[in-house]
């Protein structure tokens, strides 16, 4: 056989590829040894002629049950994956990190399961009798915890000592001790998840015997129970037997046989006796009691009812509702005697004091035995009387001739009354001269015998409307400085609702009168007065007038304002609004039409101005508007603005827009002064044979109405935008509506003519000249 020469040839080799979907997709059979190449999964197959992609293994698995020779290395960065039982299914991958060393793992010559960290348990291993676990190696829970299955005891024959925490599930632990020693100084019980009062219901401690001997907590009575008696030691006043919450010097103790005691702060304060006697020492001794009650005492000395703790001294019968009920031991006796320290005086409080079952409630100077005070059983009040006639009755004695209530004396025939501790103020009434209010010693009020009320005065003020006297007010208030020179009337209640100071009237002539009252009576007003020096005279006012004949919740009403001109002693009508609601201002008091259904101002001053308005915006001023909100009119009867003189009409704007005036007093501002940059005017033939001149109708003029005659802004704007203006900016519902300037164009066709005459008078000239040939 020869041997070829070898031959080096340039060539490149590709392999058929695409992503394993598309494969899987298609699905085609490749040639015996042709390479099939998943770009995606960079995997191979190799074709048989025969078998289809799908069906083809993947090239590892081209040699069914080969045997590797020698070293298989997969590099630090690969793996070794097991199949699961379906391609491309659950797979087991066995990687290494990068080692630092040579690392060997051997598997022992054994059947069984290799364990590894994901594990939970150990499954199914024997641990040998001397095999020993250390408890770093016991998997890491809530405890460490060795758990027996089987259900066989586990069993220590030696002493055990747990050094962590022992816990003992079941329903029973049972201890055979003869002696349970517990270190610990606390032992808790019904030690649950969440500890409540039921859960703990029940818990305690038994002792066992002939009977149970239980110390048991009750949910329901909330407390410990003990099933037998308690037997303490007698204890001492300082340190009693049964104290509470730690205060050891204040309880209950037995000071002797048959004697039981309270003590506190270590000092015995009440003590009852084998006889029943209850003795309360309080600041006094044990021989010198504060409160005693002898075992002798007679029946119902002090009861205590159990209904409401009602206490009844001498009865039994008290009054439910009454806390302390006292009864008469004896017919016209005191149920209550009041003495002072030095027995000198005594006080009683007795019921039927003057007779028999009288009822009465009588105050009584013991020492006299004088009824000083009655009350009786149908609430009337006596003073220096035992039988009053009214609610309260107050009889001097013949010594005294007046009736104070006050704390110190007073004037002679008046009654005083005064808070105590306050001497300084009070009321008092002092007959024929009024009541008076006195504050720090003060009068700040008074009610004269006329009726008036006076108020930081106590003389009337009778100077008013520009009189030296004899005009007085029911109600004067007057002061000598800000605080004492005002009046408010100011409501609180959570509503909408003003305050209101009410100016009412009547024909009636008597008090509490409704007669109607009739056109032009003044019903209310506000006059507004200074002192000129010696009386008070009107500077303004305001009135309220009736304005039309009244009825039944029929008042029609104006108002009138008024001010004093200067050196005038009275006011002069300025303003008034109707019953109607029309306002009419005039500087004399007279209007042209006072009943007019129209607003009217109205001024007789020459060369100033009757009606101005003034707007001081520097930012966004405006001038007046006038507005008809409810029509559009349209037409040249109704007008926005009237003006007319003595003799007739001069102007009027009317509501279809136009201007009616005397057009040859028209007057627009061309003085050279007030322009600049004057130049002649550029030619506007051309732009004015531009215009369209075209009669119509607006949209909302009737349509047998004369025709108008104009151009449309939008076709002049073509050839002169100069002379375009916006007329009316646009809103949500309209579009912008455009204007002319009337007077632009006006000039710019007088410009025109000029530029037409020069034309003719060129051609007349040249005409000429040929007539001449």
């Amino acid at each position: 056989m020869v041997t070829p020469t070898p031959t080096t040839v340039q060539v490149k080799i590709q392999l058929r590829g695409d992503t394993a979907a598309n494969w899987a997709a298609v699905n085609p059979v490749l040639l015996t040894n042709e390479l099939g190449l998943e770009t995606d999964t960079k995997k191979l197959k190799v074709g048989d002629g025969t078998t289809a992609w799908t069906s083809l293994a993947y090239f590892p698995s081209i040699v069914t049950g080969g045997t590797v020779l020698g070293n298989l290395e997969i590099g630090t960065t690969g793996t070794l994956t097991f199949e699961g039982s379906t391609a491309d299914g659950f797979e087991t991958t066995l990687a290494v990190t990068d080692p630092t060393a040579d690392r060997t793992i051997t598997l022992p010559d054994q059947s069984g399961t290799v364990v590894v960290t994901g594990n939970a348990s150990i499954v199914d291993a024997d641990i040998a009798a001397n095999a020993e676990i250390a408890v770093s190696k016991l998997a890491n829970g809530t405890v460490n915890q060795v758990l027996v299955t089987d259900g066989t005891d586990v069993s220590w024959s030696n002493d055990l000592t747990l050094a962590g925490n022992l816990t003992v599930n079941g329903t029973t632990t049972t201890v055979n001790t003869e002696t349970l020693t517990v270190k610990d100084k606390n032992i808790e019980l019904a030690v649950v998840e969440t500890p409540t009062d039921v859960t703990a219901d029940g818990g305690g401690i038994t002792l066992k015997g002939a009977t149970d001997k239980t110390i048991t907590w009750s949910d329901t009575t909330d407390a410990w129970t003990f099933n037998q008696v308690v037997d303490l030691p007698a204890g001492t006043n300082a340190l009693p037997a049964l104290f509470f919450n730690g205060d050891v010097d204040t309880g209950i103790y037995s000071p002797g046989a048959d004697l039981l005691a309270i003590s506190t702060s270590g000092t015995e304060h009440l003590r009852i006796t084998s006889t029943g006697e209850l003795k309360h020492i309080g600041g006094g001794t044990e021989g010198s009691p504060s409160v005693y009650f002898a075992g002798s005492a007679p029946s119902n000395s002090l009861y205590i009812q159990a209904t409401n703790g009602s206490v009844g001294l001498g009865t039994s019968s008290v009054q439910d509702s009454s806390l302390l009920t006292l009864q008469e031991s004896a017919a016209l006796g005191a149920a209550l005697a009041l003495r002072n320290r030095n027995s000198t005086q005594t006080w009683k409080v007795a019921v039927d004091a003057t007779a028999v079952d009288d009822k009465k409630l009588a105050f009584i100077d013991g020492t006299t035995s004088t009824v000083r005070m009655t009350v009786t059983d149908t609430g009337l009040v006596g003073i220096g009387t035992t039988s009053p006639g009214s609610a309260l009755e107050v009889k001097p004695s013949s010594s005294l001739s007046n009736i104070g209530i006050q704390a110190g004396t007073i004037n002679s025939d008046s009654i005083r009354l005064q808070a105590g501790g306050t001497a300084n103020t009070y009321l008092e009434y002092r007959g024929y001269l009024g009541h008076a209010w006195f504050v720090d010693s003060t009068e700040r009020a008074r009610i004269d015998s006329s009726g008036r009320l006076l108020v930081n005065t106590s003389t009337a003020r009778d100077n008013f409307f520009g009189q030296a006297s004899g005009v007085a007010c029911v109600l004067e208030i007057e002061g000598t400085s800000a605080a004492t020179g005002r009046a408010s009337i100011v409501k609180n209640e959570n509503d909408g609702g003003a305050s209101i100071l009410i100016l009412g009237k009547s024909r009636s002539g008597s008090l509490n009168g409704n007669t109607i009252v009739q056109s032009g009576d003044q019903v209310g007003g506000i006059s507004f007065q200074g002192a000129d020096g010696s009386k008070l005279v009107q500077a303004a006012n305001i009135i309220a007038e009736i304005d039309g004949t009244p009825g039944a919740n029929d008042m029609p009403g104006r108002l009138v304002f008024s001010t004093t001109a200067d050196g005038a002693g009275s006011p002069t009508e300025r303003m008034r609004i109707s019953n109607n609601g029309f306002a009419k201002i005039s500087n004399t008091g007279t209007y042209t039409n006072s009943v007019g259904t129209y607003h009217e101002i109205r001024s007789d001053v020459g060369g100033s101005d009757a009606f101005n308005v003034t707007h001081s915006d520097a930012t966004d001023p405006y001038g007046m508007g006038i507005y008809l909100t409810s029509a559009a009119p349209n037409n040249t009867a109704n007008y926005f603005l009237y003006c007319t003189d003595s003799v007739g009409q001069r102007a009027t704007i009317r509501s279809n827009g136009g201007l009616a005036n005397f057009s040859a007093n028209n007057v627009n501002l061309s003085d050279r002064n007030a322009k600049k940059d004057i130049a002649p005017a550029a030619g506007t033939w051309d732009c004015l044979k531009a215009w369209e001149i075209v009669n119509f109708h607006y949209k909302d003029q009737p349509d047998d109405a004369d025709l108008n005659m104009g151009v449309i802004a939008q076709q002049v704007a073509e050839s002169c935008p100069e002379v375009i203006t916006v007329f009316q900016e646009a809103t949500e519902d309209q579009p912008e509506k455009l204007g002319v300037k009337d007077q632009q164009m006006m000039w710019m066709a007088i410009k025109a003519l000029q530029e037409a005459q020069l034309r003719i008078e060129t051609l007349e000239a040249e005409v000429a000249a040929l007539k001449g040939v």
